[in-house]
């Protein structure tokens, strides 16, 4: 004869109810510990089951019967009546719930936190924001935007017991807002051109729209604009519009933000302020004394001028109350007098006036003069390659020069088997340098140079002979 199978539910607080979690089958006798029914709700404390005593606002579903507050008494409360069909000035204003229920709450009995609950009347999107006081901003909900209505309901945790959310409250935000530079901005000067120049955000702004103009001699002479995320840039953003030290930048902006019809921009733009850029840091010939100048110890002595950053060329100028007046340009913040030696030939012993220029974001800026005085002073003087440098007329002639097409070379006397000349342009770089055989007919060179100005260096055993080129 089969055996009944029984099912018993485990009693852990003994209270009469089991756990409908932890089960057993059993044939005859009921295991100890163990209950035929399974009604407890939490078997590990004897204080909670079916038909117990409901204790108000603890959080706990005393008698299991799944109303936490039954027979106590709800309290509820909403925004204060002020923020009701107001247009707040801004949604970062803050919003209060009252507190009027205060003095009518039990003892021990105390409000833990609040709910606001929020409806967007236009799109219909809720959020809840939890604090922990009655102050709230609609800017901390992530479903906030301008130009709408949003209805407004509020709840209390008494205890460890949230109670219903009280009557709703509508509140009104306008359309996106006008903004302004910052103060800490206009009429200021930069310190660098990567400095931040800031305009005031508005709450949940998605872009920001500056208009930037060039100002030279109180008019606007350039105009540019720059639409970017964040409330702030700076000068090496802007496109289309000339970079200058020393100059006025006149700044104005507007915001845009979220509404129902999408992102929309503030109608107006805002006054406008004045940036003004930062003043150029002086170049300068390192070493280089007020009256004394520098004295390098050749020709080819290496001169510095002090780094910048941003420097795109360098221009030197040397120059001479003679009416000497070379210039040459360069990636580097070096140069030698050679450089200018090779496009006309210096005095030794006499002292020359150097001007710095530097290109930076297109234009060049004048740096501090430095006097150099040349090496030497007596005799001929050693060029870059330490090569006694001699113009001899009579050994060597260059025709046509000026020319359009190539130019000839005819050495008068002692003519050599193998002829070195070396072109160079104004700027001191080598356009060519060869070794060639010489013959009675002469050397014709130089029917692939570019329009310009060349030095031309032709070499024997122990001299150089130097000419200026002109290719027309």
């Amino acid at each position: 004869m089969a055996k009944n199978i029984l099912i018993a539910y485990r009693d852990a607080d003994n209270d009469g109810f089991g756990d409908p979690y932890q089960s057993i089958n059993y044939p005859v006798a009921l295991p100890n510990g163990y209950v035929t029914n399974a009604d407890d709700c939490d078997d590990s404390n004897p204080n909670i089951y079916p038909g117990a005593p409901e204790i108000c606002y603890d959080g706990v579903d005393n008698n299991c019967n799944g109303d936490f507050i039954d027979g106590c008494t709800q309290f509820t409360t909403q925004l204060r009546s002020n923020y009701c069909n107001a247009v707040l000035p801004s949604m970062n204003e803050t919003i209060r719930a009252s507190t009027n229920y205060v003095n009518e709450l039990p003892n021990e009995v105390f409000v833990n936190a609040y709910r606001f609950r929020i409806k967007n009347l236009s799109t219909n999107q809720t959020g809840v924001i939890q604090k922990s006081n009655n102050l709230m901003k609609l800017i901390e909900s992530s479903i906030v935007m301008y130009d709408c209505s949003f209805l407004i309901e509020v709840s209390i945790q008494l205890n460890n017991e949230w109670m219903a959310y009280g009557p709703g409250c509508i509140i009104h935000i306008p359309p996106v807002p006008n903004t302004i530079m910052d103060d800490m901005s206009c009429n200021q000067r930069v310190q660098n051109m990567n400095s931040i120049i800031r305009a005031k955000p508005i709450p949940v702004g998605s872009r920001y729209h500056f208009e930037v103009a060039l100002i030279e001699n109180g008019i606007a002479v350039e105009t540019t604009n720059l639409i970017k995320v964040g409330a702030s840039f700076n000068l090496l953003q802007l496109q289309g519009l000339s970079l200058k030290y020393s100059a006025e930048y006149s700044v104005r902006v507007k915001a845009e933000g979220s509404s129902p019809n999408g992102l929309v921009w503030s109608t107006d733009f805002s006054p406008p302020c004045s940036v003004f850029s930062p003043h150029l840091p002086e170049v300068r010939v390192e070493g280089c004394a007020e009256e004394n100048g520098i004295h390098p110890t050749s020709l080819t002595t290496v001169i510095y001028v002090n780094p910048i950053g941003g420097v795109n060329n360098f221009r030197y100028t040397l120059s001479h109350e003679d009416g000497y007046s070379q210039t040459i340009t360069s990636l580097q913040r070096t140069f030698r007098l050679s450089n200018f030696n090779q496009l006309q030939p210096l005095t030794p012993g006499e002292v020359y006036s150097l001007a710095v220029e530097t290109m930076i974001y297109g234009y060049y800026y004048y740096g501090k003069d430095c006097n150099i005085k040349v090496p030497g002073g007596n005799g001929v003087q050693p060029n870059q390659n330490g090569i006694e440098e001699k113009n001899d007329f009579e050994k060597c002639i260059v025709f046509p020069n000026p020319s359009n097409d190539y130019f000839n070379l005819k050495w008068s006397n002692d003519t050599p088997k193998i002829l070195h000349y070396t072109i160079i342009d104004r700027f001191g770089r080598i356009i060519e340098d060869k070794k060639t055989e010489y013959t009675d007919e002469g050397l014709l060179f130089g029917e692939d140079l570019p329009q310009g100005i060349y030095i031309l260096q032709v070499k024997d055993e122990q001299k150089v002979w130097t000419e200026k080129l002109i290719k027309r």
